[in-house]
């Protein structure tokens, strides 16, 4: 290795320019080629394959297809007006040759034909029983020598002008109707309930525009587009999005009312939540950039430093780019900030290296001798550095989280592409920059004369306030919990300001569960099971479709059941019946007049929904369940209960894109259980292997320790909750850490005891150096909108002025009061490092 980094440095002195093209040309190659990395923010691609929420999304996809619409909803307060501004849009996006269908309404001609036949045998019988206590009173005070022969025992005293007297509550909620279309299609509702009061929203609109989708109030209506392609597809994402708004402008909403307004709504909106990220990430880095480069003018205040340390910064992160290009393809929502991390751990490299570089030509070493003295002596210690780190990273390997797997493995690669273009690029730009102009050498450090007593006294006043506060951490590490609540870890949004939730119904929602069955006779075995439960007042059931709500198999028992009704309306003394009644009679006589329907007579709105890939129907249902989207609490005990619906004829899944955060939150929990300890008994080997020797390695593991203890106390003490996202600073805390400890642990080895005041003059100033240049390349990330990002900044600002503490308190005190003394070096050494 001597010899290897002999002949390197020697070649950078002598052919300058060679080595730099050298190393420039690659690194630019790669940049380019990473730069067309795309970027992916749904935490569906951080989790393995196997997760369930995975594979059950993955099932419901392959058979029933991509279920995301393009939609548009449009806002005022005429009812008249959006309808109208919706058919225009659809008008102008027929010609869009990425539309596979248009939908502005939805068709309920079969079951406002045809309603009796959709309500379950039970309301059925409820009506028969319900219409004979109507007739039963209305002939009994007509005639007061009515007897009914037919009546029985049963109680008279609910009024039948409410229509829960004619249905169960829950048959509204079954078939997916609001209140004011429910009442519409079933004559159940009389003056006591407000007949003859003027209609107002959805109710006032003309008999054409009945079924369109519209909110119950007529604020809000939509137009919803099926598009050959997914939103998922950034580019697709926005070429469709931007047709949206050009489609709006097109039709000159102003023209239908003064105050309407119109946006995509949806899924396809989410590409401005990625472009959101990326402008984080963006701003992020480039305020690490800034804030690094304005602390290495405050260190070594020169321009020829400046551009030494941070060239072997920038080539280490285009390798690093142009490698995850290759290796993954993508960045997702945690690997987007690798860079803006990077900017402050990889520079850590050039800052130890050219620091010892500046220390060693002070001492009367050419630049060619200190450059290689520099690179032998804290080279070992730059190696150890960047493994322990490595490894640390590469721990999050083992992690079944594949969002922990990347970050730790994209990372690593840019610690690792930093390391080696620090030993690259510093040797060859010190020579370069030399060719022009001799650079002025530093003051020579006194590292042979011994501390003064009174910093040796400050240095253990130190290390006991340092005890102290671990000390003070056991106690406040119980207040640390685990945030479970995803709003407070949102990413910026899409910026949408319409509720248009109302508009597809109060029993549905804009993303709604899909069940999948393996056979028919499962999923109408499911249904029933629903429907009992949903009668049970079961309050996890928003509601549901399946085959079974629009293809009852009890259809011939229910048509029996209205033919008895129809023979009850058509006695003699019944049609005689007249006043509120009789309009109630004459509007079931219409009903009764029904036959039995098939597959061919469903609207297509329905097919679409239940239809799989290969035509087959009734396998696929929709469930609307009723829990807090953010809270994944909620999520995890919603997804317990029904991600799996056992029936006779085989398991239903449910398929949630929210169960993901569930399983997100259960993988990372079982990883932030594990993986430290399998990060610290890396650290250790590799301690001992570089430094063999065991009080070594514990006294360096000790500082990590407390370090930990620290980051812990200070999280506790300031509400500072671990997550999702801030979990991946707990390696890098300790990769940090032991950084900074293996450094100062080179140092004591050469001087000793005696002189770590002098360490901590110069090797100290390095790790100090080191460390804030890593917390400015955390602190763009305390300004980024995604709120999760922003917690991985603050813990990572937390952790590293507690390994500082840990470092420059603890350790360098321990060393001062139990290291071993070593006598002075000689003034003369080889560039090997030995004694002459």
């Amino acid at each position: 290795m001597t010899s290897l980094v002999r002949a390197y440095v020697s070649l950078c002195f002598r052919r300058p320019w060679l080595v730099f093209l050298a190393l420039l040309i690659p690194s630019i190659l790669a940049g380019l080629y990473g730069s067309k990395v795309q970027l992916r923010t749904s935490l569906e691609d951080l989790l393995p394959d196997d997760a369930p929420s995975v594979r059950a999304l993955e099932e419901a996809r392959s058979r029933r297809g991509d279920s995301e619409m393009f939609t548009i909803a449009v806002q005022s307060p005429d009812p008249l007006a959006n309808v109208r501004a919706v058919d225009a849009l659809a008008a102008h996006l027929r010609g869009w040759d990425a539309a596979e269908y248009i939908e502005v309404a939805q068709d309920m001609s079969l079951l406002r034909e045809r309603a009796l036949l959709f309500l379950p045998v039970e309301d059925l019988e409820q009506v028969k029983a319900t219409l004979q206590r109507m007739i039963r009173r209305k002939l009994g005070e007509a005639n007061p020598l009515f007897v009914d022969l037919e009546r029985e025992d049963d109680d008279d005293s609910q009024d039948w002008r409410h229509p829960d007297a004619w249905v169960h509550p829950a048959t509204r909620v079954e078939l997916g109707l609001d209140e004011d279309v429910f009442t519409s299609f079933f004559p159940f509702r009389g003056s006591e309930a407000g007949e003859g009061a003027p209609a107002t929203g959805r109710a006032s609109l003309p008999e054409a525009y009945r079924d369109y989708r519209i909110s119950p109030d007529g604020t809000v209506a939509l137009v919803m587009v099926k598009l050959r392609g997914s939103s998922t597809n950034m580019a697709f994402a926005q070429a469709a999005y931007e047709r949206g708004i050009a489609a709006m402008e097109a039709v000159d909403l102003a023209s239908f009312h003064p105050e309407m307004k119109a946006e995509v709504v949806g899924a396809y909106r989410s590409f401005l939540e990625v472009r959101g990220v990326a402008k984080d990430v963006q701003q992020a880095t480039t305020l690490a950039i800034v804030l690094v480069i304005v602390l290495l003018v405050f260190f070594f205040r020169n321009l020829r430093a400046l551009v030494i340390v941070l060239a072997p910064l920038a080539v280490g992160v285009a390798w690093t780019l142009g490698v995850i290009e290759l290796v993954f393809g993508r960045l997702n929502i945690l690997t987007a900030f690798v860079f803006a991390m990077l900017i402050g751990m990889g520079i850590d490299f050039a800052i130890h290296l050219y620091r010892r570089i500046q220390e060693e030509a002070a001492a009367g070493l050419s630049w060619q001798e200190a450059t290689t003295f520099a690179t032998l002596k804290t080279g070992r210690a730059l190696l150890t550095a960047a493994m322990t780190t490595v490894a640390a990273l590469l721990t999050l390997v083992l992690a079944h989280f594949d969002g922990f797997r990347e970050f730790g493995i994209a990372c690593a690669l840019g610690i690792l592409g930093c390391f080696i273009a620090t030993l690259c690029v510093v040797p060859s730009l010190v020579a370069l920059t030399h060719h022009f102009r001799e650079a002025k050498r530093l003051a020579p450090a006194h590292t042979r004369q011994p501390p003064p007593d009174s910093a040796r006294a400050s240095i253990r006043g130190f290390f006991a306030a340092v005890c102290v506060l671990g000390a003070l951490s056991v106690l406040l590490i119980p207040r640390v919990a685990f945030e479970y609540d995803f709003s407070r870890l949102s990413g910026p949004g899409s910026g949408r300001t319409i509720s248009y939730g109302a508009a597809v119904g109060s029993t549905r929602a804009t993303a709604p569960s899909v069940l999948v069955a393996p056979n028919v006779e499962a999923m109408r075995e499911v249904h029933a099971t629903l429907r009992q439960r949903l009668r049970e007042e079961d309050d996890d059931i928003r509601g549901f479709l399946t085959i079974e709500t629009f293809l009852p198999a009890d259809m011939d028992q229910r048509l029996d059941l209205i033919e008895d009704i129809d023979e009850i309306l058509n006695r003699r003394a019944v049609r005689n019946i007249d006043g509120e009644e009789g309009e109630v009679l004459d509007k079931l006589r219409e009903l009764t007049q029904v036959e039995a329907f098939g597959e061919e007579d469903l609207p297509m709105w329905l097919l679409r929904s239940l239809r799989e890939r290969d035509g087959s129907l009734g396998k696929i249902g929709l469930f609307y369940g009723r829990f807090e989207h953010s809270d994944v609490h909620e999520i995890a005990d919603f997804q317990e209960r029904w991600q799996v619906l056992p029936t006779a004829h085989g398991e239903v899944l449910l398929s949630n894109s929210s169960f993901i955060l569930s399983d997100v939150v259960r993988y990372v929990q079982e990883d932030g259980r594990r993986l430290p300890v399998y990060v610290f008994g890396a650290l250790a080997l590799l301690l001992l292997l570089d430094l063999r020797r065991v009080t070594g390695a514990a006294l360096c593991l000790a500082a990590l320790a407390l370090a930990s203890l620290l980051t812990a106390g200070l999280m506790g003490l300031m509400d500072i909750r671990i997550g999702l996202f801030n979990m991946i600073v707990v390696p890098m805390i300790l990769g940090i850490g032991v950084d900074g400890a293996i450094h100062v642990y080179h140092r004591y080895l050469e001087v000793g005891r005696r002189r770590m005041a002098m360490v901590l003059r110069t090797t100290g100033f390095a790790v100090l150096a080191a460390a804030i240049t890593t917390a400015a390349g955390f602190v763009g990330l305390l300004f980024v909108s995604h709120q999760g990002v922003q917690t991985i900044g603050t813990l990572a600002l937390l952790g590293i002025l507690s390994v500082l503490i840990a470092v420059l308190g603890f350790l360098v005190g321990g060393l001062m009061l139990f290291g071993r003394v070593v006598d002075p070096p000689p003034p003369e050494q080889d560039l090997d490092g030995s004694s002459p």
